[in-house]
């Protein structure tokens, strides 16, 4: 009996509470701007590089990472040079040659 009471209370006082936000009045527009928002989207990466200040300390970076950049450079060239000579086309022919025994169609 209980149980019942409480359940009939609960669901009386959830169908009051949406009734009563149906019929609450809608916020006047007098709260919202009379004119557009205005809006300015700037691209910040752009506008620092195009300054003074933003070149120079992009010139610095550069000359303080040259060197390794070299390096690096240097070292992926030391790579992709024997790739390059071993991957030729006659390579390719030559290794498929060695690779698969040769087989007679008689």
């Amino acid at each position: 009996m209980k149980r019942s009471l409480a359940l009939i209370a609960t669901l009386a006082s959830g169908f009051a509470l949406s009734a009563a936000a149906q019929t609450l009045p809608a916020p006047t527009a007098a709260a919202a701007p009379a004119g557009p928002a205005k809006i300015a989207v700037i691209a910040f990466q752009v506008a620092v590089a195009q300054t003074n200040e933003g070149q120079r300390n992009f010139a610095d970076l550069q000359k303080k990472y040259d060197p390794k950049r070299q390096q690096l450079k240097g070292l992926s060239d030391d790579v992709d040079t024997p790739h390059q000579a071993a991957s030729g086309p006659g390579r390719q022919v030559e290794r498929c040659r060695t690779r698969l025994p040769r087989q007679d169609h008689r």
